[in-house]
């Protein structure tokens, strides 16, 4: 449309944007200067655009694939902007490639050190651990559990506890506990001792 105009007001940018603007009074307005360069693209380039220049080969790629990885795998915790700084390589270029090998962006937090005491520790406990279930077995029941509370009584009518008759007589802010038993616990217990 706005190259219609343009050609039927013999190449004028002023007179077809006022064309244009009379014939499509609801539409955007474009700038005068659109006109000309929709006419030098179709001439020089076959199209409404400007192709983008590939201003890399594929040879280069492959280059800068193979630094960003390389670096990524010598140093885990690298920052986008320290690939940037030390390879010359923009930082969307660098994630773009990261992202293409399905490298994931995590920051490593070190909390706390190994000492070489530990496995000795962890041995103690797990054998603690199991003469006190050979003693007790209730204690597997009591040491390690999670207690659930839910204090919206809309939760408890879609969600109603086997015995838990407060929801039927809705009395507001009904509670309803839950024990949840992990034996996944003892499982590992088990497993490491096992193991060592």
């Amino acid at each position: 449309m706005i190259l219609k105009c343009f050609i039927q007001n013999g190449y004028n940018s002023e007179a077809a944007s006022e064309a244009y603007f009379n014939r499509y009074p609801e539409r955007r307005q474009p700038n005068m200067s659109i006109f000309g360069r929709l006419k030098e693209n179709l001439v020089e380039y076959g199209g409404f655009n400007k192709p983008r220049p590939k201003n890399y080969r594929i040879q280069d790629a492959e280059d800068v694939a193979i630094n960003v990885v390389g670096m990524v795998v010598v140093n885990p915790s690298i920052s986008s902007r320290q690939i940037e700084a030390e390879s010359g390589i923009s930082r969307r270029r660098a994630l773009s490639v990261l992202k293409k090998h399905k490298f994931r962006p995590y920051t490593i937090r070190k909390q706390q050190q190994l000492l070489p005491s530990d496995p000795e520790r962890r041995l103690d406990f797990c054998n603690w651990y199991l003469q006190q279930i050979e003693q007790d077995q209730l204690f597997l029941k009591i040491s390690f559990g999670q207690m659930k509370v839910t204090a919206d009584p809309e939760n408890n009518v879609r969600n109603p506890e086997p015995g838990d008759t407060l929801w039927k007589s809705g009395v507001s802010g009904s509670f309803s506990w839950r024990w949840e038993l992990y034996a996944e616990y003892t499982i590992l217990v088990l497993t490491y001792a096992a193991l060592v």
